[in-house]
């Protein structure tokens, strides 16, 4: 079943066409990743999914629920949850403080010490740090800050812009579990990110996105198998 379509949508900056008539589909509790270099359009297509920038033509549809058109708190609404790139935390306030911001959509405010617990259940390293202010925390702490705040929000669908960006390898790995970790728990997920090889490993299918067109797509096994596509577009070589 689709949760989350895009049927022709083109994205424009000013005279710059940024997306060109994208369509995909992401069923409920598949894993997907949209994989290109810098530039690709990658992001612009995340903030275009949760509202950020608006659809010059066509059409994005969360269930049954067209929201192309609406604002980003009414998207929320609807079960969307964005991780930003560089995680965009609040680095003043405390680890639980950042949560409680996840949980101000109205559905999922009567669960809050709910979801608060299955947070710091998921990753109880946050639990331990629950008064650190987040902006003295590790990288890959607060891409766990990051994910959790989104998870407070009681998703549908998660869309993680890079999360790997600006991290150690070894802290890339750790990250990339999390990702792994929260699959496993049957949320829905939408990833962009550079990182080919490590990201094929924990998404079911992918689709390689090149100066806003779609130009392949497949499971993620055959995108990782796939030289020409790794080379041509990615510049890995095998």
């Amino acid at each position: 079943m689709s949760l989350l379509t895009l049927e022709n949508v083109s994205v424009s900056y000013g005279q710059f066409r940024a997306l060109r008539d994208i369509s995909l589909s992401i069923n409920k509790g598949e894993a997907v990743a949209v994989l290109g270099a810098n530039g690709a359009g990658k992001t612009t297509l995340l903030r275009a999914i949760s509202g950020m920038l608006p659809v010059h033509t066509g059409r994005i549809t969360m269930g049954e629920t067209e929201i192309s058109a609406i604002t980003p708190h009414r998207i929320i609404e609807t079960g969307v949850a964005h991780v930003p790139e560089n995680r965009r935390l609040f680095p003043g306030l405390s680890v639980e403080a950042n949560l409680r911001l996840g949980a101000y959509p109205r559905h999922a405010r009567p669960f809050f010490r709910e979801q608060l617990e299955y947070v710091y259940t998921l990753f109880p390293r946050l639990k331990e740090r629950r008064h650190q202010l987040a902006g003295t925390m590790s990288g890959g702490e607060q891409q766990m800050c990051a994910i959790g705040r989104a998870l407070m929000s009681k998703p549908q669908l998660i869309l993680l812009d890079e999360p790997s960006t600006g991290l150690a390898p070894i802290i890339v790995a750790q990250v990339f579990s999390l990702v792994r970790k929260i699959r496993s728990e049957g949320y829905t997920v939408l990833i962009v990110e550079q990182s080919v090889r490590q990201v094929l490993k924990v998404v079911d299918r992918a689709y390689l996105l090149e100066a806003g067109h779609l130009q392949a797509s497949g499971s993620a096994q055959e995108m990782l198998d796939s030289k020409t596509v790794l080379h041509s577009y990615m510049g890995i070589k095998s």
